[in-house]
C-alpha cells in the first residue's frame, strides 16, 4: 500500500496547493457591485451579512457543466504535448463529473457581483428594474471574509475570487495550463484522472458562455467542508474563531428545490454606496435608507445614496 499512498498523497498535495486563484484575472478591480431587491437590500443591512449559494443548484444548470464541456470539446488542444497519462481515461473522468457532480465533494458557495455601476441589464436581469444596487470595497469585503475561515482550512482553494472569463481562447488557455502543470505529477496513479477533473471544475467556477458577457460579473466562492455527520454544520467557516463556533448551512425553496446557501458576515465598512434603479421614486426612497443605515449603525454620510442614471421611456 505504500506506493499507492504515496501517489494519492502527491496528487493531493499537488492538487490542495495549487495556485488557483492565479490563474483568474483580477484586473486591479476597486468596486464590486452587488445588485439586488429592496428587500434581500433591507436584510443584508440589517443582519450584514451576504448569501453564498452552492453552486450546484444555480439557475443556470449548464453552467457547473460548462469547463467540463469545453474541455472534453477541446481535449486536442489542450492535452499537454508529451503527457504520459491516458487522455482516453481523462475524459471518462470528465464525463463523469458532469453526469454525478456530487454535492458531498463538490461544495463551491458563491455570491456575485458585477463591475458594471448602472447597467439596464443588471436592473432587469436581478431585480426586475426595481432594486438597488451596493457598491463594495472589493478589498475591505475580500478580507472581512477570508478573516472567517478556519486557519486549518486556509488552502489556496478555500476562498477564490475574480472576473468571470467569458472569453473561449483565454479558457483554452487555462485549461492548457492546468493539465500542463498536473501532467508534471511523476508517479502515476488512477487518482491523477479524478483530482484533474476537479481542479478544472474548480477553475471552471470562473468560466462562463460569451453570451452572459455583458453582465462582467465578478464572484467570491468558498469551497466550505460539510461535516457529513451533520450537514448543516460547516467546518471550515467560523462566525466567532476564538469561540471557535462554525456556521451552519441553510435551505431555501425555489421553485420546487431546497437550495443550501450559507449566510456571511462581512465588516460594514465595506459598503461604499447605494445605487436606486432607475424605477424607484429616489427622494422618499433614500430618506427611508437613511433610516435604516442609521438603525443599524452604518454610518449614512460615508454611505453614499445615488440615484441611477439610466432615462426611463415608458
Amino acid at each position: 500500500g505504500g506506493f499507492m499512498e504515496r501517489t494519492i498523497k502527491y496528487v493531493t498535495e499537488l492538487y490542495n496547493s495549487f495556485d488557483y486563484q492565479n490563474l483568474i484575472p483580477l484586473k486591479e478591480v476597486e468596486e464590486i457591485f452587488h445588485y439586488t431587491t429592496s428587500d434581500t437590500l433591507i436584510k443584508i443591512i440589517e443582519h450584514r451579512k451576504l448569501r453564498f449559494t452552492n453552486r450546484l443548484f444555480l439557475n443556470d444548470s449548464s453552467e457547473g457543466k460548462y469547463v467540463l464541456d469545453l474541455c472534453i470539446r477541446e481535449i486536442d488542444n489542450v492535452w499537454p504535448k508529451y503527457c504520459e497519462y491516458e487522455k482516453q481515461e481523462f475524459i471518462d473522468s470528465l464525463k463523469l463529473l458532469s453526469t454525478k457532480i456530487d454535492s458531498r465533494y463538490f461544495q463551491f458557495y458563491q455570491a456575485s457581483f458585477s463591475l458594471c455601476e448602472d447597467s439596464l441589464i443588471m436592473w432587469n436581469y436581478y431585480s426586475q428594474g426595481n432594486g438597488t444596487n451596493i457598491n463594495f470595497s472589493e478589498k475591505i469585503l475580500l478580507e472581512s471574509l477570508r478573516n472567517q475561515l478556519q486557519d486549518e482550512v486556509v488552502k489556496p482553494i478555500a476562498l477564490l475570487h475574480g472576473c468571470v472569463i467569458y472569453d473561449e481562447e483565454e479558457q483554452i488557455e487555462i485549461l492548457k495550463k492546468i493539465l500542463f502543470d498536473f501532467s508534471m505529477a511523476e508517479q502515476h496513479s488512477n487518482e491523477w484522472y479524478l483530482f484533474t477533473a476537479m481542479a478544472v471544475l474548480n477553475v471552471g467556477v470562473f468560466f462562463k458562455h460569451y453570451g452572459f458577457h455583458d453582465e462582467r460579473e465578478y464572484r467570491i466562492v468558498y469551497n466550505l467542508y460539510r461535516d457529513l455527520d451533520n450537514p448543516a454544520k460547516c467546518l471550515s467557516l467560523f462566525w466567532d474563531k476564538e469561540q471557535h463556533e462554525a456556521y451552519e448551512f441553510d435551505v431555501y425553496q425555489k421553485a420546487n428545490m431546497l437550495i443550501p446557501y450559507v449566510d456571511v458576515y462581512f465588516d460594514g465598512n465595506a459598503i461604499q454606496g447605494i445605487l436606486l434603479s432607475p424605477k424607484i421614486t429616489a427622494e422618499y426612497y433614500a430618506d427611508g435608507l437613511k433610516v435604516l443605515l442609521q438603525k443599524y449603525g452604518l454610518a449614512t454620510d460615508r454611505i453614499k445614496i445615488k440615484k441611477s442614471k439610466i432615462p426611463l421611456r415608458f
